[in-house]
């Protein structure tokens, strides 16, 4: 059975390519942080401060502040986002990437 075939640039890959790539990858695990500790400091009820209402599984609302609530609510979509911005650089880069086994 052979191995499925990839793609890898020629030689390095681009910087634009490194650095969306770094950013998709730090805003998600900022993203899975917030989700994941927001039991231990996201308020369940608003105040002045925290307005951003963000519900969760099992029914349960966490109230940000606005800016954080806005990321922890549509984070996932910037980060596939991203992902896309990759695959745009792929193919604005197509000359340098070859296939491989």
């Amino acid at each position: 059975m052979s191995a499925m075939p990839g793609f890898e640039f020629v030689g390095r890959e681009p910087r634009v390519y490194r650095i969306v790539g770094v950013v998709a990858v730090c805003l998600f695990a900022a993203l899975w942080l917030l989700g994941f500790t927001s039991p231990w400091w996201a308020p369940r009820s608003p105040d002045p401060i925290h307005s951003y209402p963000v519900h969760f599984k099992g029914g349960v609302t966490y109230y940000y502040a606005v800016p954080v609530g806005w990321f922890v609510d549509n984070g996932l979509w910037v980060c596939f986002s991203l992902l896309a911005a990759l695959l745009v650089v792929v193919w604005l880069y197509r000359s340098e990437v070859r296939r491989v086994q």
